[in-house]
């Protein structure tokens, strides 16, 4: 007999799940874009003089004539 209580997920546990899905869809979209594009994507990691940390998230492509 398994205990219910243990399916039971905290708000914790769902912010955390809806975070890594999101990430994981945000990647999908950012190599998607590398496709459409045939561009190269980067990530940076940034960290501040007050010790705040970013990520920025770059998409580089040619631009051609067709691009406007």
């Amino acid at each position: 007999m398994m205990c219910l209580s243990i399916l039971k997920l905290s708000v914790g546990d769902m912010a955390d799940w809806k975070v890594t899905t999101n990430k994981v869809i945000a990647k999908n979209m950012f190599e998607s874009l590398e496709k459409l594009l045939n561009a190269k994507w980067t990530t940076w990691q940034t960290l501040d003089y007050n010790g705040k940390r970013t990520i920025k998230h770059v998409v580089e492509y040619e631009i051609t004539e067709e691009s406007n």
